[in-house]
């Protein structure tokens, strides 16, 4: 007598159609679940971090031209004074008064540039002793 499997009522075999589309769709369903967390989650938490980030680029430059402004703002107060156009006028346009006299004081001249004697240069140095 050999031995036989008692199966229940409940118990099937299952067709290999039925078992090649498991295989198939349990790695289809996965990646659609996979895809549908990357884009609910992901990638609006990507669009925020890069938003933040242009937040935060975009304050950085509102105080630097904030500070701009300050600056500017000073300046314009200080050259509402006569004192002060007297003191542009005579640094960067180089004005005086009238009867005065303006003195410039130039820088000392360059160093001659030496040129060596040797080759390739011996050419070139007879060519400037002729020219002079």
């Amino acid at each position: 007598m050999g031995l036989r499997r008692v199966t229940s009522s409940t118990e099937r075999e299952v067709s290999p159609r039925r078992a090649r589309a498991r295989r198939i769709l349990l790695p289809a369903f996965l990646v659609v679940v996979t895809a549908a967390v990357l884009v609910v989650g992901v990638l609006p938490t990507r669009t925020y971090l890069d938003k933040r980030a242009e937040v935060g680029a975009a304050e950085l430059q509102l105080a630097e031209l904030e500070q701009s402004n300050t600056q500017a703002q000073a300046q314009a107060e200080r050259l509402d004074t006569d004192a002060e156009i007297e003191r542009v006028a005579r640094r960067d346009y180089g004005m005086a008064n009238p009867g005065e006299e303006i003195y410039v004081v130039l820088p000392p001249p360059a160093e001659p540039v030496e040129i060596p004697t040797g080759w390739p240069f011996s050419k070139l140095h007879t060519q400037l002793d002729a020219d002079s």
